[in-house]
């Protein structure tokens, strides 16, 4: 009998474990069911740093649509990665180089950096889902509200819109960078005019854009497609040099507009008929959804369809052209 007591106590602690087990099991299933659920699965010990912004959004009824966009943002993180090392970063001083060229050549900037700096290891890499904290995460987040709620032209940007082309933290595999603030304090003043125009259609974020690089303090720019590796997207700092290929220009409008809650997205082309190199624009549109392109930071005009792709947090074809 006393055996028989342990034999019905071992297999009662058996039961409860294997009802835990299956308990998690259906609960992982069911969490696997949403991109939400999955990415946060994915985000493994940075999971906490994640919910942690969802709570925090869930607090304030008025806070909905951030916890709407915070929801947007986890569940395409699982899709981006970006490389980092020291190396890295000291070879983008080629574009800060290049920006005061003076009568080098780029190959000799570039021949430069590489007898300077060394030879360049492969960066290693990190992925967002797993690095991205919470104080990051709703910087981001709440520095896009504040100028879609504070400019004049955010009224005719729907929430699907924001979503998508204004609320990006970042564009590519660039290292994470806390951009919205630097861009915004730099370049927000170029638009008071605007904001205080009487005759002007301020309400139009394509009257914005062109407003705002037509007074742009800086407007030159120097193109090459020569660069000492092959970066990537090399981030807010170093595009602001304005120097470069049309991906690094475009790079540049990108930040700025966003900063500034001007919907944009980038267009491309993988390779040109003419060429076996790919090419880069912008793209912003008017109050009613029509589309301008910039290319070479250039005075935005109206494009009409025919097929293309489009970088943005879920990459697609999509019909654009230049009229």
């Amino acid at each position: 009998m006393k055996y028989l007591g342990y034999i019905q106590f071992i297999v009662f602690v058996l039961l409860i474990w294997l009802g835990w087990q299956m308990i998690d099991r259906i609960t992982f299933r069911e969490e696997m069911k949403t991109p939400l659920g999955a990415a946060l699965q994915s985000a493994k010990n940075n999971r906490k740093e994640l919910e942690k912004v969802l709570r925090h959004y869930q607090k304030n009824p008025t806070d909905s649509l951030k916890y709407k966009a915070a929801c947007f943002l986890i569940e395409n993180m699982p899709f981006y990665t970006y490389s980092y090392g020291e190396q890295l970063e000291n070879y983008k001083s080629y574009y800060a180089w290049l920006k005061v060229r003076k009568s080098k050549t780029a190959q000799q900037i570039s021949d430069s950096v590489k007898k300077v700096f060394g030879p360049m290891k492969e960066p290693k890499k990190k992925c967002d889902i797993m690095e991205i904290d919470s104080a990051y995460l709703c910087h981001n987040i709440d520095w896009a509200f504040k100028v879609w709620q504070e400019q004049p032209w955010g009224k005719n940007i729907s929430f699907e819109t924001f979503c998508e082309y204004l609320l990006p933290y970042r564009i590519g595999d660039e290292p994470l960078a806390y951009w919205r603030e630097t861009y915004y304090e730099k370049y927000n003043s170029l638009l008071d005019s605007l904001r205080m125009s009487s005759t002007l259609d301020k309400e139009d974020p394509l009257v914005a854009a062109r407003y705002l690089m037509a007074r742009l303090p800086d407007k030159k720019t120097f193109y090459t497609s020569i660069a000492p590796f092959s970066f990537g997207h090399i981030g807010p700092e170093f595009v602001q040099y304005q120097v470069g290929s049309c991906k690094e220009l475009t790079d540049f409008q990108i930040y700025l507009f966003r900063a500034l809650g001007i919907p944009c997205a980038i267009d491309y082309l993988p390779a040109r008929n003419d060429t076996n190199a790919g090419h880069f624009w912008v793209i912003v549109w008017d109050k009613n959804g029509e589309g301008y392109m910039s290319d070479f930071m250039t005075y935005l005009t109206r494009v009409r369809k025919c097929a293309l792709y489009r970088q943005e947090e879920q990459p697609r074809c999509i019909d654009t052209h230049l009229v």
